[in-house]
């Protein structure tokens, strides 16, 4: 009698194909980059009410309009770069649960794979609900992006002279809605942003050297804390920005603005 050999465990298709689990990560965090020029740029913006009044606030907007609401680099900076980093991690993720690699580890007794450990390190230099702070931004970013662009273009005819007395008429008068909204943006942002900044920054321009270098505990712990302080820090001025947009009260299109928050049922 013959004894059948065992059938081999189909690898992965994070391991069957890691060029394109590498391209899909490479592209996740170029897509990231570029929405963080805007994301940097509106982040300052909002410092600046904090630290110069709204008027300073708003002529900044006016600035900086042309850089991320002209036709083409909008498409480019903010919504085709968020859209293409949340479809490029959701394919990643679908990539590894289809078949986990302690599921592998589990069933032949063979030794991880380097793209195993490379993975296991990305996840140690990210803080720990960053996925879930990215999952939680797509539809505050959706409905915010709604409230400034969609129904000012739909009330007016476009958007593009709207400023932040928009935000000031909600947070006056819908307080609960637009605190709401607008508190928890800023905190999944920061949290979200300040957790993958280095790393992707390491995908886009690091050396493949540099990628593969094993994460020590000590430095992990250091820049954990660092990242931690300077995310703290970040948001806190956000949301100083946030309470002296709240305070203005120079508001000239409150009507117009009181009829766009009609548009949403509260």
């Amino acid at each position: 009698m013959s004894v059948d050999e065992p059938t081999p465990l189909p690898l992965p298709l994070s391991l069957r194909r890691p060029k394109i689990y590498s391209f899909l990560t490479f592209v996740q965090s170029a897509s990231a980059l570029s929405f963080s020029t805007f994301a940097v740029i509106h982040g300052v913006q909002i410092v600046i009410a904090a630290i110069n009044g709204v008027d300073s606030a708003n002529q900044s907007l006016l600035l900086a309009r042309p850089l991320y609401q002209d036709q083409n680099l909008e498409a480019v900076l903010v919504t085709g770069a968020a859209t293409i980093h949340v479809l490029a991690g959701l394919v990643k993720s679908t990539v590894v649960i289809r078949r986990p690699w302690k599921t592998l580890v589990a069933l032949s007794s063979q030794a991880p794979h380097p793209q195993s450990n490379l993975e296991s390190q990305t996840q140690t230099q990210l803080f720990r609900f960053h996925s879930l702070s990215g999952l939680v931004l797509i539809p505050l970013v959706g409905f915010h992006h709604h409230l400034v662009r969609r129904l000012p273009a739909r009330y007016f005819g476009d958007s593009a002279f709207v400023d932040f007395g928009l935000i000031s008429w909600g947070l006056q008068n819908r307080a609960y809605f637009t605190w709401g909204l607008h508190t928890l943006l800023i905190g999944a942002a920061v949290y979200h942003g300040v957790s993958g900044a280095a790393l992707t920054w390491r995908r886009v321009f690091g050396t493949k050297a540099k990628a593969k270098t094993k994460i020590k505990t000590k430095s992990y712990c250091s820049s954990g804390l660092t990242k931690k302080i300077v995310g703290a820090g970040i948001g806190c001025a956000l949301i100083a920005g946030l309470v002296a947009i709240g305070r203005t009260k120079k508001i000239p299109l409150r009507r117009e603005y009181k009829a766009i928050y009609d548009m949403i049922s509260l």
